[in-house]
């Protein structure tokens, strides 16, 4: 049961390695016979279900333990109490096992230093245990130390009920409390199925999103509130477990990726009635309208069809994005940079190695693909503080996103700094209405990928003479 490794350890040994041993389970009087045992290495051994029963006092039996090594060992639950009579204890390698949630207590008054909880299945971690942790930190740093939790590689968590954690590991962080290494590197789950940078989820915003919630009642009717569903899509991944009613009482999960569909007033007959007459008499209008406009050519007429064309209706539209929340913009701006360079998700492929081959070989240029949903205002908003010219590569796809009218939107007002719109494609909102829109430089128009070479020149020239001439490039990808 022990394996032959066993006598490494000595009556009097501090170091006890049985990595690898093919050993399942240990008596519960095991330590008992190594009183002064300060660092035992159980990796790789299969006792994940042994450990699920272990007795509470197992380890206990030998306080004078500083390291406890149990890395792939094919844990999925351990006792909450394993640890909790260990004072000495220093370093707990947990590493690479099949822990989905680490609920351990430790000693009151532990001297714990270094945490592994590193790959591979762990995505949040409780109040509790962030709680404990906090405490274990405040005495590390009493002593002119730092806790280590290291959490690299798991799964982890930015869904609802995982916002104190998020927030956690940001303060950590921030704080200088507790080293978390790679922590620039960790990557979370946000309610709307992406995944995030963990440093750069907006917590606040993940506490907005999630507040949808609240209206909710888990078995009611189906949401057709517009504003409620919309919201509900934002945290989709955090609705499991809720259900709720259709139409014909049948109880459907609302963690899908659509929403049951609501009754469709606009196909009752009590609603189709009056829209034909009512269409019936617009169409009677607008042919009389077009044939005055044709035959008298009425200047006023003119005026009056073309306020109501469909392209101020797009610009309004545009104008209501651009013009949202300026108050957030911060009031300084730096030039470390030349360029931010903002491009919309769809066009990355087909606009950017242009740019790359054209700008970094004059000026810095600091690039972002596209805005996430969840990812921090601020962190775009500082990008673009270092820069002197912001460059929005403006196409249908840029209009039509509303994610990207909005940051450009914050990012306009009271500046000192300019933006200088590059406009892709042909709008049937007009080019003048995008230039209205960009009123602080002139916007420069990519004559088209078939475009003769003289054309392309002339287009790159005008774009490098807009935005200042420097030399050298320093491309980096945020």
């Amino acid at each position: 049961m022990f394996g032959s490794r066993v006598a490494f350890f000595g009556n009097g040994g501090s170091n006890g390695d049985m990595q690898n041993t093919k050993i399942v389970k240990f008596s519960d009087n095991f330590f008992r016979y190594f009183p002064a045992l300060k660092v035992v290495n159980l990796g790789q051994l299969s006792i994940g279900e042994w450990m699920k029963h272990i007795n509470i006092s197992f380890f206990g039996k030998c306080p004078t333990l500083t390291e406890i090594h149990l890395g792939d060992c094919q844990l999925t639950t351990i006792p909450a109490t394993a640890f909790v009579d260990l004072p000495a204890l220093e370093t707990l390698n947990l590493s690479s096992n099949s822990l989905r949630s680490f609920d351990i207590s430790l000693s009151a008054n532990g001297n714990l230093s270094h945490l592994n909880l590193s790959g591979k299945s762990i995505s949040t971690l409780s109040e509790d245990v962030l709680a404990e942790l906090n405490a274990v930190a405040q005495r590390r740093l009493q002593a002119g130390d730092r806790l280590t939790v290291d959490l690299r590689r798991n799964p982890l968590s930015c869904l609802c009920n995982s916002s104190d954690f998020v927030r956690q590991l940001q303060d950590w962080v921030a704080k200088r409390e507790v080293h978390v290494p790679g922590f620039e590197g960790y990557r979370c789950l946000y309610p709307n199925g992406s995944k995030l940078v963990s440093s750069r989820v907006d917590v606040d915003q993940l506490l907005a999103d999630c507040d949808v919630l609240t209206q909710v009642k888990n078995g009611s009717d189906c949401p057709c509130d517009d504003d409620i569903r919309r919201r509900l899509g934002l945290v989709r991944l955090s609705l499991h477990g809720y259900v709720c009613r259709r139409p014909d009482g049948e109880l459907v999960s609302m963690s899908v990726q659509l929403l049951p569909t609501c009754p469709d007033f606009f196909r009752s007959a009590t609603f189709i009635a009056p829209v034909v007459v009512g269409s019936v008499l617009a169409l009677v209008l607008a042919v009389t309208l077009v044939f005055l406009y044709r035959h008298r050519k009425d200047e006023r007429l003119h005026r009056i069809i073309e306020r109501v064309g469909m392209s101020r209706i797009a610009r309004l539209v545009f104008q209501h994005d651009m013009t949202r929340n300026y108050d957030e913009l911060p009031s300084e701006f730096t030039y470390e940079n030349d360029v931010f360079l903002y491009i919309q998700e769809n066009e990355d492929e087909n606009v950017r190695h242009l740019f790359d081959v054209e700008l970094c070989a004059r000026r810095q240029v600091l690039k972002h693909g596209y805005f996430s949903v969840g990812l921090k205002l601020e962190t775009l908003l500082k990008d673009v503080q270092t820069c002197r010219w912001l460059v929005p590569v403006l196409s249908p796809n840029f209009v039509n996103d509303g994610k990207c009218c909005h940051f450009i939107a914050l990012a306009q007002y009271n500046r000192p700094h300019a933006i200088v719109p590059v406009v892709w494609n042909k709008f049937r909102t007009k080019l003048l209405t995008i230039k209205s829109l960009m009123n602080t430089a002139e916007p420069v128009t990519w004559p088209g990928d078939r475009a003769s070479d003289q054309e392309k020149e002339t287009f790159w020239n005008t774009l490098l003479e807009t935005t200042g001439d420097r030399d050298g490039c320093a491309t980096t990808a945020v």
